[in-house]
C-alpha cells in the first residue's frame, strides 16, 4: 500500500466526540489464520482514515472499539494502533457475512463504544489524581521523598509507580487524600503548551521527545501531566477511586487502584 496521509487525532482536542464522519485513505486485508474455527471473529481488514475519534493504544490507556459504517457496509473495529507515517490502523471485521467492501475515498461514519471510552477516561484521570495526592503527601512530609515514574490505566490492572518506598500502612492516608481531591470537583483541562510552558508548570517531558507543542492535562491547582489520553471534565467525574494495594520492590513502589 502506498504511503498515506497522517491521521488527525480528533479525540485529543474533542474528547467528548463519540460520532464523526471521516474519509478512508487506505484499506487492506489482514491474513486470516487457516483452520481457525473462529475465523469469522478474527480481524480481517485494516482501515486508515484522514481523522479519527478512536483512541489509539498507548500512553497507558487501552484503545477504543466501535463501528465504521458507510452505504456499502458496516465494519466492527476491534483494535486501534499507531502505524507508519503517523497513521492510525483500525483493525476489525465486517458485520455481515457477505464481506462488504470499502475503498479509499469513501465517506464513512465512525462511532465508538461510549461506555468503554468513559470507563477508560475515568480510570486514566483517576491515575493522575492518585499521583497528585501521593506527591502532595510526599511534599508535606507525610510520605518519604518520591519520584513518580510511570503509570498504567487499564481496567483491572491500573497502577501508579514511584521511585521510593511507600509503606503499606499509608494506604488509608492515600485513600483519604484521593477522596478529598475527588470531592473538590477540580476541573481537568486539556492544554497545548510549549516547552517553556511545560517547564513553568513542572510538566516532565521525555528526554528524546520531538516537537514544539505538547499536550497536557492540568488538574486545577494541583499539577499537570504530559498526556495524550482521554479524561473526565473534573475530579468528581472519576467516581470513587479505590486504593487497592501498595507493593514495594527494588526501591520502587506500585500503588494499584480501581474506580467504582
Amino acid at each position: 500500500m502506498a504511503a498515506l496521509a497522517k491521521t488527525k487525532l480528533l479525540y485529543q482536542q474533542q474528547g467528548n466526540l463519540h460520532q464523526h464522519e471521516a474519509t478512508i485513505t487506505g484499506f487492506e486485508p489482514i491474513p486470516v489464520e487457516a483452520g481457525n474455527d473462529k475465523a469469522d471473529e478474527q480481524e480481517s481488514h485494516a482501515i486508515y482514515l484522514d481523522e479519527t475519534i478512536f483512541h489509539v493504544q498507548g500512553g497507558g490507556q487501552p484503545f477504543d472499539v466501535g463501528n465504521i459504517e458507510s452505504a456499502t457496509g458496516s465494519f466492527i473495529v476491534t483494535s486501534v494502533r499507531n502505524a507508519d507515517g503517523e497513521t492510525v490502523r483500525h483493525a476489525g471485521r465486517f458485520a455481515s457475512v457477505d464481506k462488504s467492501n470499502f475503498s479509499a475515498g469513501d465517506k464513512v461514519q465512525m462511532s465508538i463504544d461510549v461506555d468503554r471510552r468513559l470507563l477508560n477516561s475515568r480510570i486514566h484521570s483517576a491515575g493522575h489524581i492518585l499521583g497528585v495526592a501521593i506527591m502532595r503527601l510526599s511534599r508535606e512530609g507525610k510520605l518519604p521523598e518520591l519520584v513518580e515514574t510511570k503509570a498504567k490505566h487499564y481496567p483491572g490492572d491500573a497502577c501508579v509507580e514511584f521511585k521510593g518506598l511507600i509503606e503499606g500502612k499509608a494506604k488509608d492516608m492515600i485513600q483519604a487524600a484521593s477522596d478529598e481531591l475527588v470531592g473538590e470537583a477540580r476541573p481537568l483541562t486539556i492544554c497545548f503548551w510549549s516547552r517553556v510552558e511545560c517547564a513553568e508548570h513542572n510538566v516532565a517531558l521525555p528526554e528524546k521527545i520531538e516537537g514544539d507543542i505538547f499536550r497536557a492535562v492540568d488538574i486545577e491547582g494541583c499539577g499537570a501531566y504530559a498526556c495524550g489520553g482521554t479524561h473526565v471534565t473534573d475530579t468528581k467525574g472519576v467516581g470513587k477511586i479505590n486504593v487497592r494495594s501498595i507493593k514495594r520492590q527494588k526501591g520502587t513502589s506500585r500503588v494499584s487502584y480501581s474506580v467504582s
